[in-house]
């Protein structure tokens, strides 16, 4: 057995690459546009350094040309030509201009939007129901977990013949089969996995088992069934004498089924090779994430390379997403790397979604579970860009899709506006030392999203921070990524304000009563231009008491778009 992730010499979280710079490139759509006619360069933190340059070209071999300077790890390059490959790299540099790596070529293709896609709104609480990938005999299935006050009650069979409306009410797999070896026989399935086999054909089963009292148990379910009849169940486990919760399966490319579980009392991943049929664990090939704490694992396979997605050990609240890669599945595996934001853009990370050949994390937002709870639970669709070895994620306001002919168009509701603009605020941190300067004001607009360190903090609650835009510029959105203390995580309540001259502000947000965690995305709908736009803090409290939670108080970016 193979174990991945013990570094001897790491003591925390690795917050930037410093062996390689990975880059990846995304075309979007501006809202109200007909093309995706803009590319969004994203690449990997480098250590030390203060700003980065990036080089675009159309010629994959020649012809860069210095096209920006950020200080941050995000670019947008807008109202490119239509219908052509354009390729980027990007520099890294110290403060005294000592060079610090260079990123490998990222590309991306702009195109025009057709209109055969549909639309998934971000902002709202949404979610997302795929096509059924069971299908047999031109039918396509799928299984409906019912339960009661006791737990797991029954799977109930539906079928279909386009994937999506599905009829029929068939009990195919009942509680006295399942939790039969449960202590009072009641039981619950969670994280469940049903799969078609290609060489049997037949659909098989695999599911997190636990009694209905707590989580003691920590057994995986497994199951079988031919398309159309009852589930046989095979049984229920610890796999190789190891705690099994959280799960997920994974189909390589040459058909082999793998279940990848969290184990050691949700320290480690454990990855297992399953039989021909996926019916049976048949060896314990390596750790994952050895004593890092991730769960909700998705693994997907992109060019030649494996990447392995999780979230944290957060309970219902939003927490950073991260991810490893490798070309093999023996390893070696890379490092973990965060990814999308430190809110995971207020959910977690969750399942993906395939369309044609792009990929989407459906990010699960595990709302009404909340305290005060949202309406419902909900999932963010957020775009993976993938390139050798990186990945990355963002957030948009829409996300145009097809499922049948595949692909994804990202929608951005205007330009980034606010990255490295001139900043103010009502003071900076006193807790310590230097703090002025590690949680200066301009951490908050310097378009670094994953690093937990990297954000603004002031001296005390309330406070206000404000963005000079250096134009009027009409505002159509303002999200705001919140400092996240796990096991204290935190919403703020806050008002949003702009200002044509610095002198006379109208109020464009009211957030005083917001209880969303972590991030928040505001749709803005004045038809005046503002230059400059400051966000009030009135109030930083605690989900888990609902105290006061000022020593927690900092945001890790502001991100304004609009057109000037």
């Amino acid at each position: 057995m193979i174990v991945f992730g013990i570094l001897p010499s790491f003591t925390g979280r690795v917050k930037a690459d410093t062996f390689a710079l990975g880059a990846v490139a995304t075309p979007f759509q501006l809202s109200g546009e007909h093309a995706a006619n803009n590319i969004k360069v994203d690449w990997s933190l480098v250590a030390g350094a203060s700003s980065y340059q990036i080089f675009q070209s159309s010629n994959a071999e020649s012809g860069f040309r210095h096209t920006a300077t950020v200080p941050g790890n995000t670019f947008d390059d807008y109202g490119l030509r239509v219908g052509e490959t354009y390729y980027y790299q990007v520099q890294a540099f110290a403060s005294n201009g000592t060079a610090l790596g260079q990123s490998t070529e990222a590309s991306a293709a702009t195109f025009t939007v057709e209109d055969d896609y549909d639309s998934y709104d971000n902002t709202v609480l949404e979610t997302f129901v795929p096509k059924s990938n069971l299908e047999s005999g031109g039918l396509y299935y799928q299984y409906n977990y019912e339960s009661d006050a006791n737990g797991f009650l029954q799977f109930v069979q539906q079928t279909s013949t386009d994937g999506f409306n599905f009829a029929g009410n068939t009990t195919v797999l009942n509680r006295s089969e399942v939790c039969a070896s449960v202590p009072g026989g009641y039981c619950i399935l969670q994280s469940t996995n049903i799969v078609k086999n290609p060489t049997t054909g037949n659909f098989v089963m695999w599911a997190h088992l636990e009694n209905n009292v707590d989580y003691t148990l920590a057994q995986v379910a497994v199951a079988e069934a031919v398309p159309g009849q009852p589930f046989t169940f095979i049984g229920t486990y610890q796999p190789e004498g190891q705690q099994s919760r959280d799960l997920t399966f994974f189909e390589d490319v040459d058909g082999s089924g793998y279940l990848i579980s969290t184990a050691n009392n949700n320290q480690d991943l454990n990855l297992y090779l399953l039989s021909s049929n996926w019916t049976t664990i048949i060896s314990w090939p390596a750790i994952l994430l050895a004593g890092q704490s991730r769960e909700a694992p998705a693994m997907v396979h992109v060019d030649d390379y494996y990447y392995l997605f999780t979230s944290n050990t957060a309970g219902w609240y939003p927490s950073q997403g991260q991810y490893i890669s490798a070309s093999d599945l023996a390893g070696p595996w890379s490092e973990s790397r965060d990814i999308g934001n430190t809110a995971n853009f207020g959910a977690q990370s969750g399942w993906i979604a395939t369309f044609g050949t792009q990929m989407a994390m459906m990010a699960d937002r595990w709302g009404a579970e909340w305290a005060p709870p949202e309406e419902s639970n909900s999932q963010r669709m957020l775009p993976i860009s993938f390139g050798n070895g990186y990945a990355t994620y963002g957030f948009y306001e829409t996300i145009k899709y097809n499922v049948t002919s595949g692909g994804i168009v990202p929608v951005q509701s205007g330009k980034i506006l606010s990255i490295g603009k001139p900043v103010s605020d009502s003071g900076l941190s006193t807790d310590a030392p230097g703090d002025a300067v590690t949680y200066a004001a301009s951490k908050a607009n310097d378009g670094i999203q994953t690093d937990e360190d990297n954000y603004f903090k002031s001296n005390f609650v309330p406070f206000w921070w404000q963005v000079d835009l250096q134009t009027n510029a009409s505002i159509s959105q303002i999200d705001m990524t919140t400092n996240l203390v796990k096991g204290s995580e935190t919403y703020y309540g806050y008002t949003i304000m702009a200002s044509w001259d610095g002198s006379y502000y109208i109020q464009l947000v009211d957030g005083s009563t917001n209880t969303a965690v972590g991030f928040v995305s505001n749709k803005i709908s004045s038809t005046y231009k503002f230059r400059y736009i400051k966000v009030n803090v009135y109030r930083v409290v605690n989900v888990q008491n609902g105290g006061e939670a000022d020593w927690a108080r900092g945001v890790d970016e502001i991100m304004v778009y609009g057109t000037t």
